[in-house]
């Protein structure tokens, strides 16, 4: 969701979000059950498909080459088992945050995406509330500050990778004033800061 959908950014105040100017990588965990049919998955845990592990084993060989100092995940079971793949045998340290879960949809856990008449969504992150749900600021606040986590509690030069959700990544990206598009599953990103910009690496 999100992201595979191109939404804009949010006309939010993410004053005090900045992001530390770090350098990680991010991975999107492979497709699991319900995005192949459109649904809202949000916090529930749903598994990854067959084609999903196998964008998990391609990821595996995207990544070998990355120096990779540490792996932060969302505790989700597609995460989880994501982040497993992708670093199986390099020996290198893994932790979940639960600051990395997905957005909490509240009701909205389990509808279709692609509703044209419920664009619930797009009007969420333009601020609109969901009953049971989370807000998108205090979602955007919750990653930012996972984030800034991960990225504090690795040594200077060293660069994470953080294995999530595309509801992740659209609010990072939004906090990072960077635009919001589609992000594939088991694709690594990398983010390089550029002066007061950042440099995203699409690494295929």
């Amino acid at each position: 969701m999100f992201l595979e959908h191109g939404f804009g950014a949010a006309t939010l105040d993410d004053a005090g979000m900045t992001i530390l100017r770090r350098p990680f990588y991010f991975l999107r965990h492979g497709e699991a059950d319900w995005n192949v049919e459109r649904m809202c998955i949000g916090q529930l845990d749903r598994p990854l498909t067959d084609r999903g592990r196998v964008q998990a084993e391609d990821a595996r060989r995207q990544c070998a080459s990355l120096k990779i100092s540490s792996v932060y995940f969302s505790p989700l079971s597609r995460a989880a088992e994501t982040a497993a793949m992708v670093m199986g045998g390099r020996g290198i340290g893994m932790q979940a945050d639960d600051g990395l879960l997905e957005a909490c949809l509240g009701v909205k856990q389990g509808a279709r995406e692609d509703d044209a008449a419920d664009p619930f969504l797009r009007n969420w992150i333009r601020g609109a509330a969901i009953d049971q749900a989370e807000t998108y600021a205090g979602f955007q606040k919750r990653v930012c500050e996972a984030v800034n986590r991960c990225l504090a509690a690795v040594d200077v030069g060293g660069a994470p990778l953080i294995v999530a959700h595309a509801g992740v990544y659209h609010a990072l990206r939004d906090a990072m004033n960077m635009p919001t598009g589609r992000v594939l599953h088991c694709v690594p990103y990398g983010h390089h800061p550029d002066g007061g910009d950042w440099r995203v690496e699409v690494i295929v």
